[in-house]
């Protein structure tokens, strides 16, 4: 019935269908669709937008390479500080974990953050973030499939503290290192 709706709709009606992620929306409704992408807005349209954020600089500075040019995700980590701290310990424990030969540090915090889908999904965005803004070669720019592939699968039902150990492995396994 969706489908027969979006392909004759009545004369005056229009539908605006959003996603965060276009790899969800089947064909079949991608096929009946005009597709329009929003880009995020360039390094300078930020610090025009948070120059009114009543912030320290430094808190600002963090949140602004925390949200990765997202202006809703700035915006959440300046205003709600379980999430600033969060987004800030998980960052923090990925560049104790690229820089130490020990993968026992960073066990210990993913079984932390396991426990809830949302956080172990910021820690792969983070992740992701920091590969995205770092010199590292090709095969280590890659890696950022494996970590979307696992983002896409932690709303599956799989064991996430596992799926989480795993790519830690694999990172560790191909030796990938990053000029962080």
């Amino acid at each position: 019935a969706f489908l027969k709706t979006l392909e004759e709709p009545h004369s005056k009606v229009v539908f605006i269908l959003t996603t965060s992620d276009e790899n969800h929306i089947l064909e079949t409704i991608k096929s009946r669709v005009r597709v329009i992408r929003f880009y995020n807005p360039t390094e300078q349209q930020m610090r025009t937008f948070i120059q009114d954020f009543p912030c320290d600089e430094n808190t600002k500075t963090k949140s602004l390479f925390l949200s990765a040019n997202k202006p809703e995700r700035f915006a959440k980590l300046v205003s709600d500080q379980d999430y600033f701290t969060l987004s800030c310990d998980i960052e923090q424990n990925l560049k104790n974990f690229f820089t130490s030969p020990s993968i026992v540090p960073i066990f210990k915090f993913i079984d932390t953050i396991s426990e809830e889908k949302k956080n172990a999904i910021l820690f792969l965005e983070i992740w992701e973030i920091i590969l995205a803004s770092n010199v590292c070669d090709i095969s280590c720019k890659a890696f950022l499939k494996d970590i979307l592939a696992v983002k896409n699968n932690i709303n599956s039902n799989i064991n996430i503290r596992l799926v989480l150990e795993n790519l830690i492995l694999r990172w560790k396994k191909n030796k990938f290192t990053l000029n962080y």
